[in-house]
């Protein structure tokens, strides 16, 4: 178990409060994720490695240091959205996510965590894009919407039309027409014993 968290603490050079901060956001997640239907994926080193990782390599992409505001789209469990935060704390986060006991998890990661500048937001993508007008930069979607629904981002009247959405896929997906209009490239990458897709969305030049 050690060299799993060695490995993820030397590829992003964490300190010992973000890793501390870490490992409590996996306990709480252990203990609470059957009450709140959250994953299947309980044992410590799985979620190390199926979803702190793989939250993490969006970093492969994007300069996170960079970044000041970002959404996660159906951020569940907090992935990726709750990881960036608390491994880029200086970030704004805004959190999606219309089910109930899914915001109330959230809320009490963040709460015990006493992370700030973390909004949880219980909107639908279409309405937040409608309502919304907060500085993102990114917006990232982990199994949760289809390329094709957060493409609307994009959409001339968007206000985020200028942000970047990065989508976490499995290595079976290939980008649509449509979706390869907006596709600025991808990256092929290995997350326990899984090939993954990250995509990198931006506005037509």
């Amino acid at each position: 178990m050690k060299s799993t968290w060695t490995g993820l603490i030397e590829r992003y050079e964490l300190s010992s409060s973000v890793v501390m901060s870490l490992q409590r956001y996996v306990q709480i997640l252990q203990q609470e994720a059957q009450k709140y239907n959250l994953t299947a994926i309980l044992n410590e080193r799985d979620i190390i490695e199926y979803h702190l990782a793989d939250s993490l390599e969006i970093a492969a992409f994007i300069a996170m240091n960079k970044i000041s505001c970002l959404v996660d789209v159906g951020s569940g469990a907090g992935f990726p959205g709750l990881v960036i935060k608390i491994v880029y704390p200086h970030m704004c986060v805004i959190l999606l996510e219309v089910i109930g006991k899914r915001r109330n998890f959230l809320q009490k990661v963040v709460d015990e965590l006493h992370l700030e500048q973390v909004v949880i937001d219980e909107r639908d993508w279409r309405t937040f894009l409608r309502t919304s007008h907060e500085p993102l930069q990114v917006v990232c979607a982990r199994a949760s919407l289809a390329p094709a629904e957060l493409l609307r981002m994009f959409q001339p009247s968007s206000p985020y039309r200028h942000a970047q959405l990065v989508y976490w896929a499995s290595e079976q997906w290939k980008p649509t027409e449509r979706e390869s209009e907006f596709l600025q490239r991808t990256h092929i990458y290995t997350v326990g014993n899984r090939k993954r897709v990250l995509a990198l969305f931006s506005e037509q030049e």
